[in-house]
């Protein structure tokens, strides 16, 4: 889901992860949502560690460093809801800001 189809204030996508797969350690401008929707996911959220399972989620405040692994042999996949139509996902490592979605609008 995202601006495309109308949304106003939500994005969302679906992450697959093969066996040791990982998403890098990053943060958001954004509140993030993650649920695992296959497999066995390995989530660090502020520097905490937590093993997730099928229809296990997490809640991810703004500028909180965070990051999701698959850890197993086995494919792994993530929901992720994200609390705005314009996300920047900031890699504190090398600095890399990515952007997705809706640019906000200028000023009129």
């Amino acid at each position: 889901m995202n601006y495309r189809i109308g949304s106003q204030n939500l994005n969302s996508g679906l992450l697959r992860f093969a066996p040791g797969a990982k998403v890098q350690l990053h943060f958001h401008n954004v509140e993030e949502q993650v649920t695992v929707v296959e497999g066995e996911a390995v989530a660090i959220v502020d520097g905490e560690r937590h093993v997730l399972h099928p229809f296990d989620t997490t809640y991810v405040p703004a500028g909180v460093p965070h990051h999701f692994m698959n850890e197993s042999n086995a494919p792994m996949a993530i929901h992720c809801t994200y609390g705005g139509t314009y996300i920047e996902q900031t890699f504190p490592e090398t600095g890399e800001v990515r952007r997705h979605g809706k640019l906000p609008e200028g000023p009129a």
